[in-house]
């Protein structure tokens, strides 16, 4: 097996290019030129190498997902995808009509019983420590202003 054959079985198979380096000791320009000249040479598209085809069970649950205002990645992360390829899927299925628009992300529950509490708590916290800054606290308390 060459060199060219056993980078593209590789990342046929998934492989990163780190490990694609790791595993053969190549150089990620050598394993980026192979694969280059590996798709010059049959046609293939760099962009369409690892994609599936979006099932119509997966197609409804982001719909779903994204109707209630799941954010993207949330949506990426409970169907397996990374959030470029649900970004683009919604694209397409709004492009044609298959996709309605999205309501408030307040409406998704479990996003926001998490990510919501810990925008509030964030917010809580810079205020507390907005409010400390002006008071002094951060001062030694003989270089303090009197209140």
């Amino acid at each position: 097996m060459t060199t060219r054959e056993t980078i593209v079985s590789l990342h046929l198979k998934g492989m990163t290019y780190g490990e694609i380096k790791y595993a053969t000791g190549l150089s990620r320009g050598t394993i980026g030129g192979h694969l280059a000249r590996w798709r010059k040479a049959e046609g293939v598209d760099p962009g369409r190498i690892n994609e599936r085809a979006w099932t119509a069970t997966e197609e409804a649950e982001l719909s779903r997902m994204f109707r209630a205002g799941a954010p993207v990645d949330a949506i990426a992360k409970n169907l397996g995808r990374t959030p470029k390829a649900v970004q683009s899927r919604i694209s397409i299925m709004r492009s044609e009509d298959r996709m309605a628009p999205a309501r408030e992300a307040d409406d998704y529950a479990p996003e926001r019983s998490f990510v919501m509490r810990q925008r509030e708590a964030d917010a809580k916290m810079i205020s507390a420590l907005a409010a400390a800054f002006q008071r002094g606290d951060h001062l030694p308390q003989d270089m303090r202003l009197a209140a």
